[in-house]
């Protein structure tokens, strides 16, 4: 951890081809895989984030109670025990700035949404009031601060208190401007396009894009892509990384080409990866994997050499040039 900053106290394939040869093989070269973190339990640690200046990775971390996780963080690359920092939250977003974090807090029946200074300190809540069905596991979830710091998107079953089915909402740091912006089946992990100017997420396993139209105002979803789960941009924007039938994948945002990172989520005995993370550059991605360190528990992994992956030339698979190769 710097000791300036207190952290916490803490081949490219397309969708229309994936279809028709789910595993094609993307020549991933020099790319390299690294255990992380090592957990006790099935649902061990999950949804890491990494901290932008690369310093560190926060997770949830299930292994003291595998019904409530708590935030748990270890220091990158020298890494050092898991220092467990926050009990009972989950769903840490680091703020681009490194003055505070935003996470979920179960209160009561309902999570709701925090912001607290991330030396320590009082933990202020941004979201409240009644946040979905009046039983446990519902409420506001996965928040996302913006680049500039001021509002956070998250997902939430707010907007339907009968059934609970999420969907994407914006709020300012203040707790003010709280409104919906778009979600109809299960809208999960919204994250911020690194200009300011959009927030992406996942409805259905596919990715949708509202625009920012004003300084309170936005636009409507507008679909992007499909096959994608816990999409997260890298920090110029130019890629997407998400996870999808058990692999961590990137594409693209410009040209939608896709390449296949880990390649090994459908073989019988292959891992389950998810949520990723890109860490200070383009270079390397974090992960969730379940079974890929030869155990039945969930670790943090970080992939490196994603750059070299993610930069060969891709083609974007048209309908017509698939109709072509399988007439």
């Amino acid at each position: 951890m710097r000791s300036s900053i207190p952290l916490f106290a803490l081949v490219a394939v397309t969708a229309a081809v994936e279809l028709l040869a789910p595993r094609a093989k993307s020549a991933p070269g020099a790319v390299s895989f690294t255990q992380f973190t090592a957990s006790t339990t099935t649902p061990g640690h999950s949804n890491p984030t990494w901290c932008p200046d690369g310093s560190q990775i926060a997770f949830d971390d299930r292994d003291a109670d595998v019904n409530n996780p708590s935030l748990t963080y270890k220091n990158y690359p020298v890494g050092s025990e898991n220092t467990m920092a926050l009990a009972h939250r989950e769903n840490m977003d680091y703020k681009p700035d490194l003055t505070q974090i935003v996470y979920a807090k179960l209160d009561g029946t309902w999570d709701h949404l925090y912001v607290r200074p991330i030396g320590g300190g009082t933990e202020t809540a941004i979201t409240t009031g009644t946040a979905g069905p009046n039983y446990s596991n519902y409420g506001d979830i996965q928040p996302c601060f913006s680049p500039d710091g001021l509002w956070v998107a998250f997902s939430s079953s707010r907007g339907d208190l009968t059934y609970g089915t999420h969907t994407i909402w914006v709020v300012k740091t203040d707790g003010t401007g709280l409104k919906k912006l778009g979600g109809t089946m299960e809208a999960t992990w919204p994250t911020w396009q690194p200009d300011g100017n959009a927030v992406v997420y996942t409805d259905g396993a596919s990715i949708y894009r509202v625009a920012k139209t004003g300084a309170s105002t936005w636009g409507s979803p507008v679909h992007v892509a499909d096959h994608a789960n816990h999409v997260r941009f890298s920090h110029d924007g130019k890629f997407l990384a998400f996870d999808y039938q058990g692999d961590i994948w990137v594409m693209n945002y410009a040209t939608l080409a896709r390449a296949n990172l880990t390649n090994d989520g459908t073989t019988p005995t292959g891992p389950e990866d998810s949520s990723p993370t890109w860490g200070a550059t383009n270079d390397q991605i974090a992960f969730a994997s379940r079974g890929r360190s030869g155990d039945a528990n969930t670790d943090v992994w970080v992939a490196t050499g994603v750059l070299g992956l993610i930069t060969t030339p891709a083609q974007v698979v048209t309908l017509g040039k698939v109709k072509a190769k399988y007439r």
